[in-house]
């Protein structure tokens, strides 16, 4: 008789231990959902604007209309200030790497641009060694160059400057990087 209550509280016992612990997973499971909620408040999550205008004005010109509806369709940023307001384009180089002999750049320009250019050079030791131009390509929000591909050949070797002079609508800018050849 003894045995079986002793059995009996241990059974009692491990209920109750299995059930603490599923308490402390149900209620972990469920503070790490309310951080996850609250860190996604403080990074600032994107969401598209909502067209307002779709209707040509009057006198509007085609160029001015598809403009227009660009403009309200672009991904609103809802971090800092707009970029697109800023005085100077910026931005920053994503890539820059070499491949089968073929030195590759890739950047992205904070700013939504639909036309533009970008100047690359490249510079050892203060002297510009690599000189190209591109044109601007609009993203989703942003902007990038429409790449660099560059052969390694009559290229010199060791750490090297990338210089990228943006210019667009009447603003200017420089991207700076740099690479190891």
């Amino acid at each position: 008789m003894a045995r079986r209550r002793n059995n009996r509280k241990w059974a009692i016992g491990g209920v109750i231990l299995v059930v603490l612990v599923i308490a402390g997973i149900v209620t972990f499971v469920i503070w790490n959902n309310s951080q996850e909620a609250e860190q996604n408040d403080e990074v600032g999550i994107t969401e598209v604007e909502e067209v307002k205008d779709t209707e040509k004005n009057d006198g509007e010109t085609e160029e001015e209309y598809s403009e227009r509806m660009a403009e309200q369709k672009r991904v609103k940023q809802y971090e800092g200030e707009d970029p697109n307001k800023a005085e100077e384009l910026s931005g920053a180089v994503t890539y820059s790497g070499v491949n089968n002999n073929v030195l590759m750049i890739a950047m992205n320009i904070d700013q939504f641009l639909s036309e533009g250019s970008c100047a690359l050079s490249l510079a050892q030791n203060g002297n510009v060694i690599y000189s190209a131009d591109a044109k601007i390509v609009a993203e989703v929000s942003t902007s990038t160059c429409d790449g660099f591909n560059i052969s390694l050949n009559g290229l010199g070797s060791g750490a090297t400057e990338i210089i990228i002079k943006l210019s667009s609508g009447g603003k200017t800018g420089t991207i700076r990087g740099e690479v190891n050849i």
